[in-house]
Parts: structure tokens; sequence; C-alpha cells
């Protein structure tokens, strides 16, 4: 990844509605297979065996389909929407956008995949405390 990338990386984990999915890959090379107590269960294509690590310092490699996939899933879900659009858009980047029931739409660009999810993620709603 790119520093431009690893930086996008990073806020993805600073969002306080960010969660780790099986299937996504870390910069650590590892994806993420399951996921026991505060531990996942990771496997490299390269190894044969499972190993167990944490995912405290870790990144989301943001180049990886499957981890695209994973994060398209998460905004999706954290935002309530069924009906957006993601597109690459030219010269212009890429643009994410959707209209929420009985709301006004929402736009948002950036110059990678990765960076209009990234706008979508931050500007969702915080959970409520209870």
């Amino acid at each position: 990844m790119t520093e431009e990338e690893m930086e996008t990386a990073r806020a993805f984990v600073a969002c306080p509605r960010w969660v780790w999915l099986p299937g996504m890959r870390a910069d650590c090379g590892y994806r993420l297979v399951r996921k026991d107590g505060s531990l996942w269960w990771v496997a490299r294509w390269d190894e044969a065996r499972l190993s167990c690590i944490s995912l405290r310092a870790s990144i989301p490699d943001i180049t990886d389909p499957a981890t695209l996939g994973c994060i398209r899933h998460i905004v999706v879900d954290v935002l309530g929407i069924v009906d957006w659009d993601l597109t690459q858009a030219g010269s212009a980047g890429w643009y994410f956008g959707f209209v929420p029931l009985g709301g006004d739409d929402f736009d948002f660009w950036g110059n990678t995949e990765a960076e209009p999810l990234l706008r979508a993620l931050q500007a969702a709603p915080e959970v409520p405390s209870d």
C-alpha cells in the first residue's frame, strides 16, 4: 500500500463504527478466518496452518478486493441503506452515494475506492451508549 492508502486504512480503524470481519486481509498479510475472544485466527496463502494474533496494531489492506468488499458491507450495514452506488467516475475519482428513506441524498468522493467509503463511515452516527 502507498502511504496515502495506509493513512486511509488507519482512519478506518479509528472510526467508532469500525469492525474487523472474517475474510479481510490485514497489512501484515494475514487473512482473518475467525474471532476467538479478542484474538483472531488468521491464515496466509503461503502457509498451511492457522495462527492466532491480535489486530491492535494492524490496519486493513485496502488494496485487497475481499477487504474492500467487507468494508462496503460495513458501511452499508452501519448506514442502514439498501440502494447505493459506488462508481469510478473517470478523472473525478471514486463516488459513493445513497439516498436514505425520508432524507437528503449523500455524496462522498475520493481518489481511491476506499476513500469515499471512509468518508461515509466517518459520517455515520455513533452507536448510542446505554
